[in-house]
């Protein structure tokens, strides 16, 4: 997935994505999903509807539908801000087309998925088999979509694989090779310079002080290139300290700030060979210092330790030799000093 800076902290300007003629703007028929709405707006309108809808919620959760209840596909729509697929029944089922009720979830995609007791798996609906996807419903898994059919936003895992899809396998950016753009299935093989699709999705945001628009753009060019969104043609990536206005232009993933392409975000920072030098001296430095520092306090400590013992026998010499002279010159009385005269 390729992110976009450009959009951030700006305003989003409202426009429609049209495929095969059909406006995605507004309501929109899938053979996977049967009527679901994708809202792009200003983004201060779409930070007041995303206020609106969370004051909403906790009357929403209570108005969801149970299993068996009924329930109308015309209200399966993307969330705004999010994209999640939200509707009239709970989320643990999904709102049937034939018979407009709402039925328990037969397929999961996830391997935990979301809204579901964790700790055990019995109520889990089951994942789908190699060949077969689980689509946003959860409605049963369906076999692989071909190029050109319908998908739903960002499941690429709906799509089947070119012949060559092990080769041109790009996780995050397809699965096994397809891709699935402005609700179609394409297969991620335009060379560069060739003619390509790309995808432009805002989601909203948040820092510590702001909210702001982050824009998700994704396009079915071949490993190392990305489309650009004006020209709609496939450009290599650029490495870095190259001038870029968004994360998908560089091989990096990273247009920094400074709208040049910087190091990987997580990769391992690289140091002079001086720094490890300063840092292996000061660490034998700070051994020697701390055992010299031990050695003066151990030391200092031995010292008043002998500097008692010492005033202590000179003080038990000095009371001996006080008793021993007052043996001689006292006078020898018998009944006293019997034992002391006799020596």
């Amino acid at each position: 997935m390729e992110s976009s800076r450009s959009g951030m902290r700006r305003r989003l300007f409202h426009h429609s994505l049209e495929v095969e003629g059909t406006v995605v703007g507004g309501e929109r028929k899938l053979p996977v999903i049967p009527h679901f709405c994708l809202v792009v707006m200003t983004f201060p309108t779409l930070v007041s509807s995303l206020v609106f809808f969370l004051a909403l919620s906790p009357l929403q959760a209570l108005a969801k539908a149970n299993y068996s209840e009924p329930c109308d596909t015309i209200n399966t729509k993307l969330q705004v801000g999010t994209f999640e697929l939200s509707g009239d029944c709970v989320a643990q089922a999904y709102c049937d087309e034939t018979s407009k009720t709402c039925l328990k979830k037969t397929c999961r995609r996830e391997e935990f998925p979301p809204h579901y007791p964790q700790g055990s798996d019995d109520d889990w609906p089951p994942m789908c088999g190699e060949g077969q996807f689980c689509p946003d419903e959860g409605s049963g898994c369906q076999p692989l979509l071909k190029e050109g059919d319908n998908c739903q936003l960002n499941r690429d895992d709906m799509c089947e694989p070119p012949p060559d899809g092990e080769a041109l396998n790009d996780p995050p950016y397809n699965t096994n090779g397809s891709v699935c753009i402005n609700f179609k299935c394409r297969y991620a093989n335009v060379a560069e310079g060739g003619t390509c699709e790309t995808e432009q999705i805002p989601y909203i945001a948040y820092s510590d002080d702001e909210e702001f628009a982050f824009v998700v753009s994704r396009g079915n060019c071949l490993k190392g290139l990305f489309c650009d969104a004006q020209q709609k043609t496939c450009i290599k990536k650029k490495d870095k300290g190259a001038q870029c206005t968004a994360d998908k232009e560089c091989v990096s993933d990273n247009c920094d700030i400074g709208n040049t392409c910087g190091d990987y975000v997580f990769a391992a920072a690289v140091f002079p060979m001086w720094v490890y030098i300063v840092v292996g001296v000061g660490i034998i430095a700070g051994i020697v210092l701390t055992m010299v520092a031990l050695y003066f306090i151990h030391r200092r400590g031995r010292d008043d330790e002998y500097e008692k013992r010492t005033q202590y026998w000179r003080e038990q010499t000095a009371m001996r030799q006080n008793i021993l002279q007052m043996k001689e010159t006292a006078p020898c009385d018998e009944r006293i000093w019997i034992q002391s005269c006799r020596r």
